[in-house]
């Protein structure tokens, strides 16, 4: 597709990106496929995983449920306290470009840092009662999107689509109900998430 699109090109991301330049430096291949992958699984994975962790947190949590039943317009807040509470971003590595103090330590300039983002949503430093999940902290949803210029591309994409899956399952059914058995989760070092969600619903 690359190739294709250095030959001819279209209105669509991977022609952008064949034309990027800057500083008189254009994009390889290699990097571009890298940028394509990461905005893939970016934008699927992490997805997936919000929404059906929503599910089954709301199975367990029938007046939850209900309540977002009767007021849809809380369920954008339902959202980003789920980011904050239970995302599906767990930790984010960087690289340091400098030298940086931090809690009497330095960490030394190209440096690997893992960034415990699901740690930070739970800092009670920054969150009243952090283990709690309260439908009006009014506070967005901790870090999982990023900060500064690794903030997310797709953070209102990931939103809307979290708040609209969230919304059609209230419409549509009065009762989720967890099904018997464990739940598997899909856990690597960045992204948690179950990979199914065993529930039956009840159409309303």
């Amino acid at each position: 597709m690359i190739a294709d699109r250095r030959r001819a090109p279209i209105d669509d991301t991977v022609s952008e990106l064949t034309r990027a330049e800057l500083d008189g430096q254009r994009l390889g291949d290699a990097e571009i496929l890298e940028f394509m992958v990461a905005v893939l699984l970016g934008g699927l994975e992490t997805t997936t995983h919000l929404i059906a962790t929503s599910a089954l947190f709301l199975a367990a949590r029938p007046e939850l449920w209900a309540r977002l039943r009767r007021e849809p317009a809380t369920i954008p807040a339902f959202v980003e306290e789920m980011l904050r509470f239970d995302g599906p971003s767990q930790s984010l590595p960087r690289f340091t470009t400098c030298d940086v103090p931090l809690a009497g330590v330095t960490i030394p300039a190209n440096s690997l840092v893992l960034a415990l983002v699901g740690s930070a949503g739970r800092d009670e430093r920054r969150f009243a009662d952090p283990d709690r999940f309260d439908l009006a902290r009014g506070v967005s949803g901790g870090v999982n999107f990023g900060h500064g210029v690794h903030f997310c591309l797709g953070a209102a994409l990931a939103r809307m689509e979290a708040q609209i899956a969230v919304g059609a399952l209230a419409r549509r059914f009065v009762r989720l109900e967890p099904l018997p058995g464990p739940i598997a989760y899909n856990r690597t070092l960045t992204v948690r998430g179950p990979v199914a969600a065993p529930l039956r619903l009840f159409p309303a």
